[in-house]
């Protein structure tokens, strides 16, 4: 792939044939180029990064799967993996140009593509974070820990929330999420209609104010921070 180095030697057995069943590809070393001081590096952005600089400087995206760098969640065996998006310049040089708290200042990203998996920029609308537990206990843990009546198993790829607190299996979800954000005044519209709930500030406000419940199946289907 391009000019990445190939990294699935270094994962567990049981995370490789989950995510290469899921994906339909390896994961990758890739590339940092991240000028902090660039509008096109800001975090939580990388479509629109991308986007920008394909705008700007030519070539194309590649969707997929970044991992989260998380130290306690990597130790117990929870493999987390964000969707993003990277940039193959011109020059076909495959790089991620992304600002990212969990990767700071180190030189590599490690990504998975995934090219069943498109972010749609024009509507807003991208992919849940996907969640593998490489042990039965751990795995055990966080069934217990969500509150809710699922068996999580080990070897699995689960759609869950960016907090990892919530999981759905692959065929209860299409794992699309709307993004909440003012480029898309329709998908905060369409929140409000389904769920019966509206944003104020960071936080989520039932419309009913005798209800005060909010659907988990809320966090999976728009992109609220908390989850």
């Amino acid at each position: 792939m391009y000019d990445a180095r190939l990294h699935t030697d270094k994962l567990p057995p049981n995370i490789v044939d989950a995510l290469k069943n899921f994906s339909g590809s390896e994961c990758y070393l890739i590339k940092r180029d991240v000028d902090r001081k660039s509008m096109l590096c800001a975090p939580n952005n990388c479509h629109m990064n991308v986007q920008k600089r394909i705008e700007k400087y030519g070539g194309e995206m590649i969707n997929g799967w970044l991992l989260a760098r998380k130290s306690m969640l990597l130790e117990m065996g929870v493999w987390v993996w964000f969707y993003h998006s990277v940039w193959v310049t011109p020059k076909q040089k495959i790089v991620d140009v992304t600002d990212s708290e969990d990767y700071k200042n180190l030189p590599l990203s490690t990504f998975i593509p995934d090219k069943s998996r498109l972010v749609d920029i024009k509507n807003g609308v991208a992919y849940n974070t996907i969640a593998i537990f490489d042990n039965s206990r751990v795995a055990n843990k966080f069934e217990v820990a969500s509150g809710e009546s699922r068996r999580l198993t080990e070897g699995v790829v689960y759609w869950t929330t960016n907090s990892v607190k919530y999981f759905r299996e692959l065929h209860e979800h299409t794992g699309k999420y709307k993004l909440i954000r003012r480029e898309y005044p329709n998908n905060k519209i369409d929140l409000e209609d389904k769920y019966k709930c509206r944003i104020e500030g960071n936080r989520l406000v039932p419309l009913d104010v005798y209800n005060n419940m909010i659907a988990s199946d809320l966090f999976f289907d728009f992109s609220i921070g908390g989850g």
